[in-house]
């Protein structure tokens, strides 16, 4: 399985420098060889691997603001009745190579980047979901994998823990990792489920490149099942 520490370099927007998300990714790095560097202007890093010919550099993450909306809903299928499902949008790029997954062939983008303007996704999660007469189902991955970046992150356990106090939400991680360790202790309140994709060992070995194996996966879901 391809592992967040092969990340070996993390470039993080000045205007993020002091966020929530880069100073959880500067205490899981800290003592460690990962480079991280600020840098002036995030469009800068992004031309300079898009001319490097890389379709998606797998050892290098950006972190920069995202100027759109972080809450989009399911758009549904056609002929079908939404089921009224609702998806964060916290990065792009994902840290595996799933032959069947679009990313592979719709997405032009050079490395893998998060979403550091936390504070601005939540005040529109907020918005949208706070004190409505409705309870949301709300998840996360679908331009990535909820808990591939996850050790070195923190992301998904800051998320969780921002939905424990959202009485009326349901958030969804999806994941092909077994990167469950640091959010068994969260506080989650209940309002947090967790999601495996599973398929035949001989699937993931054929067509799920670098993923978990499907005893990594099950084993993962046993150790949240136990935490609660």
């Amino acid at each position: 399985m391809r592992s967040p520490d092969d990340v070996r370099h993390v470039y993080i927007d000045k205007s993020l420098n002091d966020g929530l998300l880069a100073n959880s990714i500067r205490q899981r790095l800290a003592g460690g060889d990962v480079t991280i560097e600020v840098v002036d202007n995030y469009r800068e890093v992004l031309d300079h691997y898009q001319k490097q010919g890389q379709l998606l550099e797998k050892d290098s993450l950006l972190i920069y603001p995202f100027p759109g909306r972080f809450v989009s809903s399911c758009p549904g299928s056609d002929g079908m009745v939404c089921c009224q499902y609702f998806v964060i949008n916290f990065g792009v790029g994902c840290l595996y190579d799933c032959h069947y997954c679009y990313l592979q062939n719709f997405m032009n983008h050079p490395l893998m980047t998060l979403f550091g303007n936390l504070e601005d996704m939540f005040a529109e999660v907020d918005r949208k979901i706070k004190g409505k007469k409705f309870h949301f189902r709300i998840g996360t991955g679908e331009y990535t994998d909820s808990l591939a970046l996850e050790p070195i992150t923190g992301l998904s356990r800051i998320l969780v823990e921002h939905f424990a106090d959202i009485d009326n939400a349901t958030l969804e991680l999806k994941t092909k990792s077994c990167n469950v360790d640091s959010l068994l202790d969260a506080r989650h309140n209940g309002h947090t489920v967790m999601a495996w994709s599973v398929n035949p060992p001989s699937v993931i070995d054929e067509v799920e490149d670098d993923t978990a194996s499907l005893d990594e996966r099950l084993e993962a879901a046993v150790k949240v099942q136990k935490a609660g």
